[in-house]
């Protein structure tokens, strides 16, 4: 005898994924990120898992607010259910989530996990180190990068000026310009800075001869 419509497991899956997105609804309309996060452990009891796309958004919502209690319990809601290894996409958020809130060493625990890092998980480890002063952090890490693009070099390089350290800045500069990677605005403004806190004129002219000749003029940044 066939089951009533009621009780067939395909309806069962069409209540549950309802179920779901008034859930994800609901969190996503609280009055505040605490009582939307603090919500989660009612779920995970009852195995529901939210959808990917609510929980990166809380994630980013978290790390916009430098919520760390928040940021816990978002992450403590990725273990309960199965996810005590995150995709990478998952690790990435809370890598950020995690340095936004000052707490390098969760970022570190979760990159040192994962399974499987994208360029976007290796530069979001320097930015965070560099943001936080820890440019020595963010070196190893640098050095440690199996394929390197524009953001890592220029990371790198912003860190070490806002850290005084000028000499190390200035030669990774020189490095970017001799592997032909490329500038964009964000490379030349770094490098002004050192030139105006080294009071270098000489080197000044010829940071500016460059941008003339590669078309950066007219860039914002470097304007």
């Amino acid at each position: 005898m066939p089951l009533p419509l009621s009780f067939s497991p395909l309806n069962k899956l069409k209540r549950f994924k309802s179920l779901k997105l008034c859930i994800s609804k609901s969190l996503l309309n609280a009055p505040s990120l605490y009582e939307a996060v603090s919500s989660l452990d009612h779920f995970h009891p009852k195995g529901i898992r939210l959808p990917s796309r609510v929980l990166a958004i809380l994630l980013r919502h978290c790390s916009a607010s430098k919520s760390y209690r928040e940021s816990k319990l978002v992450h403590l809601h990725l273990k309960l259910t199965d996810f005590k290894r995150p995709t990478t996409y998952f690790a990435n958020h809370l890598i950020c989530m995690y340095f936004s809130c000052g707490n390098f060493v969760g970022a570190r625990k979760v990159f040192d996990k994962m399974e499987a890092r994208n360029l976007y998980s290796w530069n979001n480890m320097i930015s965070g180190y560099v943001k936080l002063g820890m440019i020595k952090q963010a070196r190893g890490v640098f050095d440690r990068m199996p394929e390197r693009d524009l953001v890592s070099w220029n990371t790198m390089i912003v860190g070490y000026a806002r850290n005084g350290v000028f000499g190390e800045a200035l030669g990774f500069y020189g490095e970017l310009r001799r592997l032909c990677i490329g500038y964009n605005g964000f490379s030349f403004a770094s490098v002004l800075i050192v030139c105006v806190k080294m009071k270098d004129f000489e080197l000044s002219r010829q940071v500016h001869v460059q941008v003339l000749v590669v078309g950066f003029f007219t860039n914002v940044v470097v304007s």
